[in-house]
């Protein structure tokens, strides 16, 4: 067994840079469920990831009509 099962949770976060605060998150849901989440069809997981937290402040780009 590579790690040990954790009791906690796996959180992916979004940081503003500018003012030190958390901006966004999402709870890693295993490895199968993350891959069913939105834009994995057509990007890898990790811009799928950030395109998902960034969603919601990136509205106007054409990306996401």
């Amino acid at each position: 067994m590579r790690k040990p099962t954790p009791i906690g949770l796996e959180l992916h976060t979004l940081c503003c840079g500018l003012y030190g605060i958390l901006v966004w998150f999402e709870v890693y849901e295993g490895k199968e469920a993350m891959a069913k989440q939105k834009f994995t069809d057509k990007y890898p997981k990790s811009i799928a990831l950030t395109l998902r937290m960034c969603e919601a402040f990136c509205t106007q780009l054409s990306l996401f009509h």
